[in-house]
């Protein structure tokens, strides 16, 4: 009977064994097919936790009526929370006492900030929630001490507004050590709030220039694009609302008619954010599209204040504001392309240094010599672009030139002067980009083309304009020629291209136009030396198809 039981533990330890094999070849037929089979023991304990109800998982719809029930009513409960409390201690207010609805809601906000605490254990959001409102009611009840208040507590503002930095420095605290956007966007929108409240230039400035400051320090830190596009909306705002009279303080809406500081200050703010092109860029964290996007969305911001800041405080002296500006930005741009990789953000500051410089050339001189200048400058545009290596700036001014050659071609009075130093500027252009193409990395001929059609039409144009109009076919005919030259000198076949046009174009003017207007010597000058040049040109044609089939 022993023998017998003895060979049954052997047997049932052979079938263990043999289960035991069978279950780790089928786990790794399990892993080489990518099967993932739920553990028994989780799927018991799922059934345990699921006994007396529904053992079914949660669907789509259920996990967002859970996301809404966890966080939107937690939300929806705070704010009802900070307005209940707020209007509680109004309630108070209306009974005719005067320190106690402050003491009330201070005391309240201590208790919230004491909820938080509680519940942070086992309901973090709700607990992160609680935190926020205590704070709101603290910054509100301290800021009624004295502001917005019939019936000030405390008479000596810069004492409430010592204690509002307090807590706003406290939350950039909270923000440095948590990294939640939510705290640090409240911190942001805060502390310009006081500043405003201060309604003190030279306290609400340095303000703004700090949290510029600051906001750049923690984009450096923690990469966060949204708080730094929300600190450039919330400074850039409140800088325009203090232009307006900072009614945030109580005063009325008007457009402030002086300060001496807020100009340097509103360059600075904008040198800040703009330094965020010098960052270095450790393991590709810096995203090209963010950053260029973060340096337009600040010029757009700057533009807007620098605009209305010089309409309505320093009409009188914005010529060389443009001017430093020119420089500033230029020199930015140098610096960028020197010590660091981008390649379209130095573009961008070298071109708004040089519409900074067209605004300071157009108020000194005026139309129609500012066009003059301007499109020399253009020249200047297409060389400078050689260095920074971008066709960016080409292509912005070309546009710019041809925006400059229509209101010059509308304007009533024409120069002949400016006439013509469209045409000799668009020429210089096309050249210094035909022998820079590759430097500049340009692949088609549109910008090049584009320049040397406008060269051959203001030609025509300036001609006609400036000459009497028994010289201007004799002109014309002279500017082919020139072209045809040039064209066997650059061994460029654009040149003759314009050479066959302006032909073209003479004799058509020569019989529409000439023989009805100029006298009859000039008629017949003028229908030889056509004829003679045409037939000449006509001659090399033939010997350069007649040397080429030789070949």
């Amino acid at each position: 009977m022993a023998t017998s039981d003895h060979d049954n533990e052997n047997i049932n330890i052979k079938i263990l064994a043999k289960i035991d094999n069978l279950e780790k070849r089928i786990a790794r037929i399990e892993n080489n097919l990518f099967v993932n089979i739920p553990d028994i023991e989780d799927s018991d304990n799922k059934f345990d936790n699921n006994v007396g109800g529904s053992n079914i998982p949660e669907n789509k719809d259920s996990l967002v009526e859970s996301r809404i029930g966890e966080y939107g009513l937690a939300w929806l409960g705070n704010i009802v929370l900070l307005f209940g409390i707020i209007f509680t201690t109004q309630y108070l207010n209306s009974l005719g006492f005067i320190i106690m609805p402050s003491v009330v809601g201070i005391v309240t906000a201590i208790g919230v900030l004491f909820a938080s605490k509680y519940t942070k254990t086992n309901y973090q959001n709700l607990a992160e929630l609680f935190n926020l409102t205590a704070y709101l009611l603290l910054y509100y009840f301290i800021m009624r001490l004295h502001f917005y208040n019939s019936t000030p507590i405390i008479t000596n503002k810069i004492w409430v507004i010592l204690m509002l930095l307090t807590i706003n420095g406290y939350l950039y605290f909270i923000y440095y050590s948590t990294s939640k956007n939510l705290v640090g966007s409240l911190a942001l929108i805060l502390i310009v709030l006081t500043s405003l409240l201060s309604d003190i230039p030279l306290l609400c400035f340095p303000i703004f220039v700090c949290v510029a400051l600051m906001s750049m320090y923690f984009f450096k830190i923690k990469r966060s694009y949204r708080q730094l596009l929300l600190s450039q909306i919330v400074i850039y705002g409140a800088m325009l609302i203090w232009i307006f009279g900072n009614p945030v303080a109580g005063n009325s809406l008007h457009l402030v008619s002086s300060s001496k500081y807020v100009l340097l200050f509103l360059f600075v703010i904008a040198g800040i954010f703009s330094s965020i092109a010098l960052l270095p860029n450790s393991d590709n964290e810096l995203k090209s599209e963010s950053i260029t996007g973060m340096v337009f969305f600040n010029g757009f911001l700057f533009t807007i204040l620098l605009t209305i800041y010089v309409v309505s405080l320093f009409e009188a002296h914005f010529i060389w504001i443009f001017l430093a500006l020119f420089a500033g930005c230029l020199s930015f741009a140098a610096l960028l392309k020197i010590k660091t990789e981008w390649k379209i953000i130095p573009a961008l500051y070298a071109l708004y240094g040089f519409l900074a410089f067209s605004v300071a050339v157009y108020s000194y001189y005026k139309f129609p010599w500012a066009i003059f200048l301007l499109a020399i400058e253009s020249l200047l545009v297409v060389s400078v672009s050689l260095w920074f290596r971008t066709r960016i700036i080409i292509v912005l001014n070309l546009i710019l030139f041809v925006v400059l050659l229509l209101i010059n071609l509308f304007d009533s009075h024409s120069i002949n002067q400016i006439n013509f130093i469209f045409p000799i500027i668009a020429i210089i252009s096309a050249r210094i980009i035909n022998w820079q193409k590759l430097r500049l990395d340009i692949k088609t001929e549109f910008i090049r083309n584009t320049y040397l059609i406008i060269a051959f039409f203001m030609f025509l144009y300036a001609f006609y304009k400036a000459l009497p109009s028994q010289f201007i076919t004799m002109a014309w005919i002279i500017t082919a020629v020139v072209y045809f030259l040039v064209s066997i000198l650059l061994k460029n076949i654009k040149y003759r291209y314009m050479a066959i046009g302006t032909f073209v174009s003479t004799v058509i003017y020569l019989f529409f136009t000439d023989l009805s207007k100029i006298d009859l010597i000039y008629r017949v000058l003028t229908f030889m030396a056509l004829s003679l040049i045409l037939i000449i040109v006509s001659i090399y044609y033939s010997r350069k198809r007649k040397a080429s089939s030789d070949n």
